[in-house]
């Protein structure tokens, strides 16, 4: 999100044509700025959304071609006749009189309209010689049957955000304006048909925000089905369920698909990673036998080793596959938890037992070439899966056990950096370059 500031003007109260900057577009829901979700089936992805950001840009470009000594004059109604006249007298759209901001207001279509021209220096209008404008278009709409309305606290930025917004999977866009991140946490303030109202007030963490839809977490609100906001055990801190929905479910699917790891020997690729933190924590309290992971530095083995890992291997100094076998007394490994197969598909076959586990989640290529004379000599299991497509009796289950975990506090967090949401293009970058060891995440309110 950035704020744009293309200001020129010819200086005094001449009649040169101004050209005012268009800031940052807000949209707010029930008296709030800010982007979000409203419900899907009652709206149809968004299209109040739409028309408030349509109306919002509308009076931008007006301005953009209004004359200096008309530029607080509003033709709402197109018809030749100024509607309105902008003022600075604390009324209507006003927030506070003299403060040298001249707004203005309007009402349409369940749209509430307003928007601002403020001089770019103290003193009168025409003595500034250039001003800024601000559009909010503020909306108010209800729950759809079965949906919740979340205020969002914090917003989780995830690689698979980054990759969204980067165009990694495709590059046409599937609606024409997005709202990103899947992951967040709040409180819910509104309920609709069908939801218990006694949800009403529970902190809750989300996860699919964005998966398939128009409006995820970055955001000070978020409309979407009840089943995405899973309530939040009391003194697990919000921040914290910014964390979840796609890191620790993902690494509890990985750790407990196709059967349990008690007594077994898991190899966690990453594991102080987002989701390999959470990974190596997993597989200690499911029962692992023995416990690796895999790191690149001595931050990161301290992180892995505190996180429950009985030994680590620095892939960037040891020889991975001789440490591997080392450790485990020459019969490898029984499960690989792997972000990247791409680049470890070879040492995943030398390391693994027979009829050994590849659980994959993700790969830093879209092609992989699988070695086919190892893997099927070791009769290998290759498990691949998606976190935003779980089975319903999986995500569940999840949701239960790490319920319990959290409740319980024995989970560890590693929340890398918190940043505001107005800078959430530095969130991506931080995440984009790998910059952090571990999660990063907006404060929205």
């Amino acid at each position: 999100m950035t704020r744009d500031r293309l200001v020129h003007a010819e200086g005094g109260a001449s009649f040169a044509e101004v050209l005012v900057a268009m800031a940052l577009t807000l949209i707010g829901l029930a008296g709030a700025m800010g982007a979000f979700q409203a419900a899907e089936r009652s709206l149809r992805a968004g299209m109040l959304a739409t028309r408030a950001l349509t109306m919002a840009e509308s009076r931008i470009e007006a301005k953009r071609s209004a004359r200096w000594d008309r530029l607080l004059l509003d033709d709402l109604n197109h018809d030749g006749v100024p509607d309105l006249v902008m003022r600075d007298d604390g009324a209507g759209g006003d927030v506070l009189a003299g403060d040298g901001v001249y707004s203005g207001s309007w009402d349409q279509d369940g749209v509430h309209l307003i928007w601002t021209v403020t001089p770019s220096r103290s003193g009168s209008l025409a003595a500034s010689g250039q001003v800024i404008l601000e559009a909010r278009a503020v909306y108010t709409a209800g729950e759809g049957p079965r949906e919740v309305r979340v205020r969002i606290a914090w917003s989780g930025v995830n690689p698979s955000d980054v990759k969204s917004r980067a165009g990694t999977r495709t590059k046409t866009l599937p609606f024409p304006r997005i709202v990103p991140h899947s992951d967040g946490s709040g409180v819910i303030d509104q309920v609709g048909e069908g939801v218990d109202r006694a949800r009403m007030g529970q902190r809750v963490w989300l996860w699919n925000a964005a998966w398939g839809r128009a409006h995820g977490t970055a955001a000070e609100y978020v409309v979407l089905p009840a089943p995405q906001a899973v309530p939040l055990p009391a003194g697990v801190a919000l921040a914290v369920g910014a964390c979840l929905g796609i890191p620790a479910l993902t690494a509890y699917h990985a750790v407990t698909v196709d059967g349990s790891v008690k007594d077994k020997v898991v190899l966690v690729a990453g594991g102080a990673g987002a989701v390999g933190h959470y990974a190596v924590q997993l597989a200690r309290l499911k029962g692992a036998k023995q416990v690796i992971a895999t790191i690149s530095n001595e931050k990161k083995a301290a992180l892995a080793l505190s996180a429950g890992a009985d030994s680590v291997i620095n892939y960037r100094q040891e020889d991975l596959v001789k440490r591997c076998l080392d450790l485990t007394g020459g019969a490898g490994v029984d499960r690989i938890i792997e972000v990247d197969l791409a680049v470890n598909v070879g040492a995943d076959l030398q390391v693994l037992r027979p009829e050994g586990e590849i659980v994959v989640y993700g790969s830093g290529a879209a092609e992989v070439q699988v070695p086919f004379v190892p893997a099927i000599l070791k009769m290998a299991r290759f498990s691949f899966f998606i976190v935003y497509n779980l089975k319903t009796e999986d995500r569940l289950r999840a949701e239960a056990e790490l319920t319990r975990l959290l409740a319980e506090n024995r989970l560890a967090h590693n929340i890398a950096a918190r940043l505001p949401l107005d800078r959430i293009a530095e969130a991506h970058e931080l995440v984009e370059q790998g910059r952090t060891v571990g999660n990063v995440v907006l404060e929205v309110s």
